[in-house]
């Protein structure tokens, strides 16, 4: 995760090493609470960012945690991150090269601007009022 001071915090499980974008009813999962504060933003990835190849030599060299770390601390918070992550993946691996595993990006952005809170069942006077003035 990208805090808005422009450091990172990784989150792993200790049960396989990396947090799910797929879940599988039948298995439990842990759970954590981590503060998302204005700015900050989240990155979820599939393992075909870190583990895209590239031929060095005579040996395949991965895009790994190390070079996924510098593409986030190289990029302002201001950029798109995704765009960002998408860019330097593709860089390792050449421009046109075949992609040889799933490569799936998710940002979570929270915004600074606070959105009103409301009380969906009674209706307030804030959504009250965008709706007026909408209509």
């Amino acid at each position: 995760m990208a805090r808005t001071v422009s450091r990172f915090q990784r989150f792993v499980t200790p049960l396989n090493g990396g947090i799910l974008l797929t879940l599988v009813p039948t298995v439990i999962y842990a759970t954590m609470d981590v503060a998302f504060e204005p700015g900050d933003r989240l990155l979820l990835y599939t393992d075909g960012i870190t583990e895209a190849a590239r031929v060095k030599g005579n040996e395949d060299e991965f895009f790994g945690d190390a070079e996924l770390a510098r593409v986030l601390t190289s990029t302002p918070a201001s950029d798109d991150l995704m765009a960002a992550v998408l860019h330097g993946y593709q860089r390792w691996i050449g421009e046109g090269a075949p992609v040889s595993d799933d490569v799936s990006v998710v940002v979570i952005e929270r915004l600074e601007q606070a959105v009103p809170s409301c009380d969906l069942i009674n209706g307030c006077r804030d959504c009250w009022e965008l709706t007026r003035r909408a209509a």
